[in-house]
């Protein structure tokens, strides 16, 4: 989450400085001692990343503008990437000195000629080169696909892939592909997955855009949007909560009874309504409900019953609902609550993007950098604004 309190220009310039600053230093001292890592490397907490995003708030007068920052550490996405293309030039150069063919003269005994098609199609060896493209390929998963079973299935599809390129149960090309993510110029901590990231486009566009002489990126997204707008839009989000809150949820009441005693444990029922929204007949407005309840434990605190007299109905404190059973009645009605949430149009708002490569030492050009940004901004904000911009 991001920090939403507003903030100086310079504390925020510090802390989006020292942000990559920390990032650099981190990857230094992880390489150092990469040996001794490797040897504790179930124990390691933490590791090697490539970027952070959050947001902070500036407040320039009564006007509050957002900043949605996303820095990248592009010296390491360009080792990946370097390293990648590396080991898919050798392995296509390997693949080339090798000549896999399959002879149409197998040893094998078919029963029929479409068994013996079948299996040569299988053993079929492309005459495409491999691309980086490909290596990204193995790391799609079926929706359906239990995470439980997901390693294996990538496995799978990255020893279809060798195969296909010929290398049936090379164990040891495997492994010089997995290997990579060990070497210290690209060194990753997440496992080949999070290494070929480097090579998709997202991430290329990154490195792209990134002076070749710099090591860090940072793209600052700004907007502003009228505070009265906000304040209607935060308004209208209140309202629709505690209009579904109170079509689904009922209160939980508890009736204070002459055999409570405190630290009694008992129990507590709490019921929603499940809302059908299908209507069967179009002329029929009334929804279709169905009460569900469920009972959690509640120990009766200290001093509880003291406030409360025999016979009072009261409802039950929210305070005291347990965490687990809080956290079950939240989600009752928030998923319908963001589905209605979507039908509330948001405010509008002015946007402009901003991008700088630099290096760690660059302090001085980094400051004066989100100085003219914040400057450029709220010179295009003003002018918008006085086009008639955010009027709804």
């Amino acid at each position: 989450m991001g920090n939403t309190q507003g903030k100086t220009l310079d504390s925020i310039s510090n802390r989006l400085y020292y942000t990559a600053e920390n990032l650099f230093d981190d990857y230094n001292d992880f390489i150092q001692n990469d040996e001794a890592f490797k040897i504790k490397d179930k124990d390691v907490n933490g590791g090697i990343s490539t970027g952070s995003s959050s947001s902070e708030t500036y407040t320039s007068g009564n006007d509050k503008i957002k900043i949605w920052y996303d820095i990248s550490f592009v010296e390491i996405l360009r080792g990946r990437t370097k390293l990648l293309t590396e080991w898919v030039e050798d392995f296509n150069i390997m693949k080339k000195s090798n000549n896999f063919k399959v002879s149409n003269n197998s040893a094998f005994t078919f029963s029929s000629e479409e068994q013996k098609e079948a299996f040569m199609k299988r053993r079929k060896v492309t005459d495409d080169d491999l691309s980086l493209d490909d290596l990204i390929q193995i790391y799609k998963i079926p929706n359906n696909l239990p995470y439980s079973e997901s390693s294996k299935y990538i496995l799978k599809n990255l020893k279809e892939l060798l195969a296909l390129h010929g290398f049936r149960g090379n164990k040891d090309v495997r492994k010089s592909l997995i290997n990579l993510v060990n070497l210290p110029e690209g060194r990753c901590t997440s496992g080949l997955r999070t290494f070929l990231d480097a090579i998709k486009p997202r991430q290329q566009n990154i490195i792209s855009e990134c002076d070749d002489d710099k090591k860090f990126s940072i793209k600052l997204s700004l907007s502003y949007k009228n505070p009265i707008h906000v304040e209607l839009y935060e308004n209208a989000e209140e309202e629709l909560e505690e209009k579904i809150k109170s079509e689904m949820l009922i209160p939980i009441k508890l009736k204070i009874a002459d055999y409570m005693k405190e630290g009694d444990v008992i129990l507590i029922k709490y019921e929603w309504k499940d809302i059908n929204e299908e209507i069967l007949n179009p002329e029929d407005e009334i929804d279709e409900q169905t009460i569900n309840s469920e009972v959690f434990e509640w120990t009766i605190p200290k001093g509880f019953l003291s406030n409360y007299s025999i016979g009072d109905e009261i409802d039950f404190p929210e305070n005291e609902i347990p965490f687990e059973t809080s956290l079950k009645i939240d989600r009752l009605w928030r998923r319908k609550y963001y589905s209605e949430c979507r039908k509330i149009k948001d405010p509008p708002k002015i946007k402009k993007e901003y991008h700088l490569s630099f290096n760690i030492g660059d302090i001085d050009k980094f400051k004066a950098f989100i100085t003219e940004m914040m400057s450029d901004f709220i010179t295009h904000k003003n002018k918008m604004i006085s086009e008639g911009a955010l009027q709804i």
